[in-house]
């Protein structure tokens, strides 16, 4: 496999795992699995990883947004439509978009510096992933 080619691979997984994020925002679908099925396909040990890092960064990003719509956004909701806005409910409506942005702006920014650092020629790895994945 030539090196260019590598490159072009790893590109393709960070550019699915961001991919992977806009749609879960939109669809609330996970493709996940999709890195897993490059890990069983390819033999390069330096894709295998990238392909594994990549599944388990989707994985995590479904179960925090999972645990985000599930809490806080059902919370949000209920109070939206109670009758009565007091103090706390006002303030938990202004405490969550600041939050929700950050969590878009942190979830996609791994994805993102992946493929800016593959297209500089760099090797990049998930950093909490990567330590976790190689023990």
């Amino acid at each position: 496999m030539s090196l260019s080619q590598e490159k072009k691979l790893k590109l393709m997984m960070h550019t699915i795992t961001l991919l992977s994020f806009i749609i879960l925002t939109f669809f609330s679908i996970t493709i996940f699995y999709i890195p897993l099925i490059f890990y069983l396909i390819f033999k390069s040990k330096e894709l295998r990883i990238i392909a594994i890092e990549t599944a388990v960064y989707q994985l995590f990003t479904w179960i925090i947004v999972l645990i985000w719509n599930t809490f806080v956004m059902r919370t949000l909701m209920l109070s939206m439509f109670h009758s009565d806005m007091n103090v706390s409910n006002m303030s938990m409506i202004l405490w969550t978009a600041p939050i929700y942005i950050i969590l878009t702006i942190l979830l996609g920014f791994g994805p993102l510096k992946g493929i800016l650092y593959v297209l500089q020629g760099k090797d990049f790895h998930y950093p909490i992933i990567s330590k976790w994945i190689s023990k």
